[in-house]
């Protein structure tokens, strides 16, 4: 009998562990575009590489109503290429939707990696009260951040300072969120050279089809698991209906997908370990 695990999301990035995760995670919300998939066609590929594309994005956009004012521009890590003036759209770096950063400035930061502007609404009331200057982080990271058209780790350069005055800001439409390239992938667990379960998720993809990020940790959901004798075998990838018909010589699954998903928000579990390929 062989078994088939499915789990919702697939990357490489660092993390930290907020309140009731589990020791050395921090779970995240990202936005995942995917389909209409052709249910005539099948899929195939090798291990971590792309079945089919997808998109992944950060779940928030905001626009600032206002600016920063001057006497704390430079501390949150804002400047001439990270602006944090009126007009300026931020992005969600935490599942909890409070710390909103901007776009990074290129070697501005420690040892010349890149800083970017946070900015804080701490009471929840529409203004943003604090800010922070953020890094990119090469161990435990605590917030996700937009960077050259990738999702990448990030957390403080310098502690939250008051801002002189709350600066005001509105929501944008999903149509303002910066979409990365991501893809459906699939792994599996070998025992003796034999194929063991096959797990099937999202992943954040370079170009050429490889699965892409820091290689610092992985970035996975929680799997969901079915067992089966023979192919076909049908579950859902977060409301896609994932078929696998077959397997090749190589062990590796041939499938068909059918159906979509736009916009839905699929939670990401970011571990402080190295890939390991193991499931949850």
């Amino acid at each position: 009998m062989k078994s088939i695990a499915v789990l919702g999301a697939v990357g490489m990035l660092a993390a930290a562990m907020p309140a009731g995760a589990e020791p050395g995670t921090s779970t995240f919300t990202l936005m995942v575009n995917a389909g209409p998939f052709d249910a005539s066609r099948t899929y195939t590929s090798g291990p971590d590489q792309m079945l089919a594309e997808v998109t992944v994005a950060l779940a928030d956009a905001v626009v600032l109503d206002g600016s920063v004012q001057a006497d704390r521009v430079k501390t949150v890590g804002g400047g001439k290429t990270s602006p944090v003036s009126a007009g300026t759209v931020m992005y969600a770096a935490d599942d909890s939707k409070t710390v909103y950063c901007g776009m990074p400035t290129p070697g501005m930061g420690g040892f010349g990696m890149p800083r970017m502007p946070c900015l804080t609404d701490s009471d929840g009331d529409g203004r943003f009260d604090k800010g922070a200057k953020y890094g990119f982080a090469a161990g435990p990271a605590t917030h996700l951040v937009m960077s050259e058209g990738k999702l990448m780790s990030a957390d403080f350069m310098k502690p939250d300072v008051d801002l002189s005055e709350p600066v005001a800001y509105h929501h944008l439409d999903t149509s303002a969120l910066i979409p990365v390239k991501g893809g459906i992938v699939w792994r599996s667990d070998y025992v003796k050279g034999l194929p063991g379960p096959v797990h099937f998720g999202f992943a954040l993809m370079e170009d050429g089809g490889k699965q892409g990020g820091y290689d610092s940790g992985s970035l996975t959901s929680k799997f969901q698991t079915v067992t089966f004798d023979d192919a076909p075998v049908t579950t859902q990838l977060f409301g896609i209906k994932l078929t696998v018909v077959g397997m090749n010589a190589d062990g590796s699954p041939i499938c068909t997908l059918s159906g979509g998903i736009d916009h839905q928000g699929v939670p990401f579990v970011l571990e402080n370990v190295l890939l390991d390929h193991k499931p949850h």
